[in-house]
């Protein structure tokens, strides 16, 4: 079974993580908002962005109380 022809322009295609995007996100992700990290990974959104730091392992640094 294909992809409906009326909705095949509707899906989108994943696109590659660059290794400059990759290295962007193993360095900010511990310490930036996802929301924040945005603007320099122009073509990924708030999901997008929350996917590939999962798939990396990356977590969030949580912060200490003084």
């Amino acid at each position: 079974m294909g992809i409906i022809p009326e909705l095949e322009n509707r899906i989108t295609k994943k696109s590659e993580w660059s290794d400059d995007e990759i290295d962007t996100l193993k360095r900010y992700y511990p310490t930036i908002a996802e929301s924040d990290l945005v603007p320099y990974l122009k073509n990924r959104n708030i999901g997008a962005i929350r996917v590939k730091a999962h798939e990396l392992g990356l977590t969030k640094k949580r912060r200490g109380k003084a």
